[in-house]
């Protein structure tokens, strides 16, 4: 006979583990702007966990990841939350993970996370070349501007060089985090 967990004992569990803070940081405010699905901001632990729900579903050669992937993941790593309330119930990792991988096998049709992020990848590397044009008109524009001694045009182009700059590192840098998923 399985363990029976209820939700009201796995919030209780829950709240009583973060009280004690295992090691927790409360979450730091994250500065409000515009946020797209691959601009959430993770905290470390959060990068790490999905990272490790990818491992599983590479396990398992999936390619996708399901609420199975997450539970997995969740029991592989003994520092998460998930894993000290239901171990704390009396959960047994080694059995969850059987069962969830008896289950994955059986059950194809549970909502599914499709990892084809080529559509993103394409727009990111189309703006990374857009970007890369005006960065070499204004570096034209700019020395034009030094020839000329227009110091203070030379000074407006070097600061929307930077901003340019700026641009292509965070669309490189998704690009890198959406290449690790391809």
């Amino acid at each position: 006979m399985g363990i029976i967990i209820n939700a009201e004992d796995v919030r209780k569990e829950a709240d009583k583990i973060i009280e004690k803070s295992h090691g927790y940081a409360v979450p730091k405010e994250v500065e409000k702007t515009e946020i797209t699905a691959i601009d959430i901001p993770f905290t470390h632990d959060g990068w790490r966990m999905l990272e490790l729900v990818y491992e599983e579903a590479r396990k398992l050669e999936h390619n996708y990841i399901g609420s199975g992937h997450l539970l997995l993941a969740f029991m592989s790593d003994e520092r998460c939350l998930a894993y000290l309330v239901l171990a704390n119930l009396g959960a047994n990792a080694s059995n969850i993970r059987t069962e969830v991988i008896r289950m994955l096998g059986e059950n194809n049709n549970e909502t599914l996370v499709e990892m084809n992020y080529k559509p993103i990848v394409d727009k990111i590397d189309e703006e990374l070349r857009e970007i890369e044009k005006k960065l070499s008109q204004v570096e034209e524009e700019m020395i034009k501007a030094l020839d000329d001694e227009d110091l203070e045009k030379a000074h407006n182009l070097y600061s929307q060089k930077s901003d340019l700059g700026r641009e292509m590192f965070v669309l490189k840098a998704k690009r890198a985090n959406l290449s690790m998923w391809s």
